[in-house]
């Protein structure tokens, strides 16, 4: 019964001894390289600096600008903000406003779920306004010829102002 006792806890020795070799092996890989000598050490706000500027490349250039969507929705609402319209301008505005909120929604979808598969458009941006500048000169189309002086105007008057 010696015998056996002594080669059974010589093969848990060998085999807990070939496990401790396998985890050093394992953890000696998994360390980090040895940084080089001659590299220019990074502070932590340049490297923070650097992490920003990647993100910003990465993300900024095709997300979806709210700013811009946002401005698209309103601007049917604030360009006749204090026009007085008749009931033919109102039903012409009203079908114009509804017409460029659909194309609104579907171009935001389709941004979005290009986006999400990483095919976003740089120009997606330029072309909400463009699409400002069109509903623009459609209303102001439909108005009569006093609300679009009263229109021309207030453009005029935001453009000096800035």
């Amino acid at each position: 019964m010696g015998r056996e006792w002594r080669q059974m806890s010589l093969v848990i020795f060998t085999r807990r001894a070939f496990g401790l070799l396998a985890c050093s092996a394992a953890v000696a890989a998994a360390q980090p390289p040895e940084p080089d000598p001659d590299a220019p050490v990074k502070t932590r706000r340049e490297a923070a600096a650097e992490a920003k500027a990647m993100q910003d490349a990465e993300w900024g250039i095709n997300r979806l600008d709210p700013a811009a969507v946002r401005a698209a929705r309103t601007a049917p609402y604030t360009l006749l903000a204090g026009l007085a319209l008749n009931i033919e301008e109102r039903a012409s505005v009203f079908a114009i406003r509804r017409k460029y909120m659909l194309d609104l929604n579907a171009m935001c979808a389709t941004h979005r779920a290009r986006e999400a598969a990483g095919e976003a458009d740089p120009m997606f941006t330029d072309y909400i306004d463009m699409r400002r500048e069109r509903l623009r000169t459609e209303l102001r189309d439909v108005l009569t010829t006093l609300n679009q002086v009263r229109l021309d105007r207030r453009q005029l008057g935001s453009i000096k102002g800035r």
